[in-house]
């Protein structure tokens, strides 16, 4: 038994993938909310029965949103129209483009003059943790239980978006584990093998895509692995290292990295690359990656398996039109079988004290975003218009994509929820065995237990010093650095804060979990 045999192992996830996921996956409520009795008290938080909508004239909610699209949403759109038609609210959104939303973010906060509703990017940023540590933002925990959509949110995710024990926004939530592998079925019968589902297989598996001309064109110009340098993340999940961080006996938190099963799995990564499984220049391959398998040069990636059926792969398609694709979950490990997790999130709707000045504007602002996590709501940002950007033929929806994306596609900026990733009418058997791999996922995924903690030296020094631990990784799989070279590399680590970050995180997974 390692250090590690202790591993967090609950669901954990996050992105959009395809626009054209046609799908809901909550049936809730349509019936609008009646409006609240006069109160000449403050309430507590659960008190009384949350206001979810004005009388007759509606409330208008100001949000600043991050935009993806060449134009934003306007007002009038018919998409905007159904949300007020069936929220009885009126949202007016400042769209921010994308690429400067950050900045944008950062000097509105500090300019103290903020709409009722932010998106944050990233909630354990260094800005917001004093942002939110200096009583800025609502916390909303304590009030989620009296909203019926929003109280059925993944315990998981809102403990991983939590600050000192507490939620202080709405997760835009997304599946907790997407993880798998992608691989060219075509290679595969081509060499007379079947899906891996051990650590011995995938190497058969990628020795033969390497070695035995899987392509069927007479040249030795093929390869297993198409790698950006993340594999090691995956293998390391399969080997029975943490993902990122582990718990041991005594509560303390150490780095994956410096888990024995981690460096087992660099040494196996180390023998692809040795042997030429993996393409060579897997540190600087970034998007490459994706083209290797679009260029008929690879026939394996480790990446998330809705993307399958996403245009991610449309080159090779136009390349090779026999060219076959499939998924699968991950593999079994000399300790069972686990998936890499995600934290479940991409972001938080944040509600500042200084525009939201009210209990009762916070309950309105709930209970606008609860009915947004109606069916109704999730199958327009999914879908449109009926008569507009989609049309129904045979019982399954045909959708406008340049229409969607232009109008609707931007609003799931505002959705606590979506419907990507349920089941739908007209669902190809490749969109129903992915969403089947997410769903089984959820109960293998290896959960990072700093999700909810804070290290204030790991936002001060975190990034630099990881680069340091990724460049000692790069080179021990490269074989520039050996075993002793590699533990130097995390001795340095420790003194260089890596000792100080182990101690706040320790810390703090002690302080939230105390009984």
């Amino acid at each position: 038994m390692t250090m590690f045999s202790t591993v967090v192992r609950k669901s954990a996830i996050g992105s959009i993938v395809a626009v054209m996921a046609l799908c809901s996956m909550v049936a809730c409520s349509s019936e609008k909310p009646k409006e609240p009795a006069a109160s000449n008290s403050p309430a507590t938080p659960g008190s009384t029965a949350p206001s979810t909508a004005p009388s007759k004239t509606p409330i208008t909610i100001s949000m600043m949103v991050p935009q993806y699209t060449t134009e934003p949403v306007k007002a009038d759109s018919q998409g905007m129209q159904k949300i007020r038609d069936f929220t009885d609210y009126n949202i007016d959104i400042n769209w921010v483009v994308g690429a400067g939303y950050e900045e944008k973010l950062n000097a509105t906060i500090a300019s103290g003059s903020m709409p009722q509703v932010l998106v944050i990017p990233d909630n354990k940023s260094a800005n917001i943790v004093n942002a939110v540590r200096s009583g800025m933002f609502w916390e909303v925990g304590p009030y989620l239980k009296d909203y019926p959509n929003l109280a059925s949110l993944n315990p998981q995710i809102l403990t991983n978006i939590s600050l000192d024990g507490k939620v202080y926004g709405l997760p835009r939530t997304r599946p907790l584990s997407r993880a798998g592998i992608l691989f060219r079925k075509d290679w595969l019968d081509n060499v007379g093998l079947k899906v891996p589902q051990t650590i011995d297989e995938l190497y058969e598996v990628l020795k033969a895509f390497t070695l035995n001309d899987p392509d069927k064109n007479g040249k030795n110009d093929t390869f297993g692995l198409s790698d950006q340098g993340a594999a090691i993340d995956n293998l390391a999940i399969y080997f029975g290292a943490p993902l990122n961080w582990g718990v041991q006996p005594d509560g303390k938190l150490i780095p994956s990295f410096m888990a024995p099963e981690y460096l087992e799995a660099m040494k196996f990564n180390k023998k692809l690359y040795t042997e030429k499984l993996v393409n060579q220049d897997f540190l600087i391959a970034k998007d490459g990656y994706v083209a290797n398998i679009n260029q008929g040069k690879a026939g394996f990636l480790f990446t998330a398996v809705d993307s399958v059926t996403t245009a991610l792969f449309a080159d090779l398609k136009k390349l090779n039109p026999q060219a076959e694709l499939d998924v699968a979950t991950g593999v079994s490990g000399p300790k069972g079988e686990f998936i890499q997790a995600d934290p479940g999130y991409a972001g938080l709707l944040m509600f500042p004290k200084s525009s939201v000045k009210t209990e009762q504007d916070l309950k309105n602002i709930l209970g606008f975003f609860d009915k947004m996590t109606d069916k109704q709501m999730i199958d327009l940002t999914m879908l449109g218009v009926e008569g507009y950007t989609y049309t129904m033929e045979n019982g399954v929806p045909k959708v406008n994509t340049d229409l969607y994306n232009k109008e609707i596609n931007p609003l799931n900026q505002i959705m606590v929820k979506l419907g990507i990733f349920g089941p739908k009418p007209g669902d190809t058997p490749m969109e129903t065995k992915w969403k089947e791999i997410v769903a089984s996922n959820e109960k293998k995924g290896v959960s990072n237990p700093t999700n909810p903690l804070i290290s204030q030296t790991n936002v001060e020094k975190g990034a630099q010093l990881q680069k340091q631990v990724t460049d000692a990784r790069g080179k021990f799989i490269m074989g520039e650095l050996d075993e002793a070279g590699w533990q130097q590399a995390l001795e340095t680590w420790r003194k260089n804060g890596g000792d100080q970050i182990i101690a706040e995180f320790s810390a703090d997974y002690a302080k939230i979990n105390k009984k």
